[in-house]
């Protein structure tokens, strides 16, 4: 009876169509196994890339933090009613801080669909967040910045007098991706020039403007460096899971 149906067409027909579909099933399942384990590969390695990018993130954001604070302080000098200008305050305020987003791993992670493979929700989510909302607004903002700093610059060029400059040399301070030390010209303006700065309307008005472009600026730059230090710590979760 067995061998009868093992040498019957339709039963052997049957089962080699069973054979063929069992090993075609194996093989796309094996193909699905060694491409999930290959992303899993890629997600960890982009990941340990956008932690050396947020590493860099950190440096610049405490760099633009405490740049805009000591702009904001020279700002405030100028806008106290019985607070004389001096050639200080005004080269406090002739600045702006450019900012680059360090985004090329988590580019690599969209191109390449291994952010699909995140297993934490949260991550998945705070990752987009960072790269497509705290990063955009902190190059519109500094977009914004330079603006300002342009319109002051032109102004004080087209109606005051520099009558010397000289060179300053300053400390960055530790940790940081920029020179340890570096040097800027200083603006120096007559003392008469300076007095008319004080009730210059236009120029203040320009500087009211900076001064509430730069408040904005560095809140957001504290809010993205808050989120920057648990995007590194939920990677890490990631990472030894």
């Amino acid at each position: 009876m067995k061998k009868a149906l093992l040498t019957n067409p339709v039963f052997r027909y049957i089962f080699e169509v069973f054979v063929i579909v069992f090993s075609v099933t194996m093989s796309f399942y094996i193909q699905k196994v060694l491409l999930d384990k290959e992303k899993i590969e890629l997600k960890n390695i982009g990941l340990m890339g956008v932690v050396d990018d947020l590493k860099r993130d950190q440096a610049i954001y405490n760099q633009a933090i405490g740049s805009l604070r000591y702009r904001i302080n020279n700002l405030d000098s100028i806008f106290k009613t019985k607070h004389k200008i001096n050639t200080s305050n005004i080269n406090g305020v002739r600045g702006y801080f450019g900012f680059i987003p360090q985004n090329r791993n988590f580019n690599s992670m969209i191109s390449t669909g291994a952010i699909e493979y995140i297993k934490s929700k949260e991550l998945f989510n705070f990752i987009h967040t960072y790269y497509t909302t705290h990063s955009t607004l902190l190059f519109d903002m500094a977009g914004q910045d330079e603006k300002n700093y342009n319109q002051i610059t032109d102004y004080i060029n087209n109606n005051y007098f520099v009558k010397a400059s000289r060179i300053y040399e300053y400390t960055n301070g530790k940790n940081t991706l920029f020179l340890k030390r570096d040097s800027i010209y200083i603006y120096e303006y007559e003392s008469v020039d300076l007095r008319k700065m004080k009730k210059d309307e236009q120029l203040l008005s320009l500087l009211s403007s900076q001064k509430i472009g730069a408040r904005l600026y560095l809140n957001a730059s504290k809010k993205a460096l808050a989120v920057n230090n648990k995007l590194k710590e939920l990677i890490d979760s990631e990472l030894e899971n």
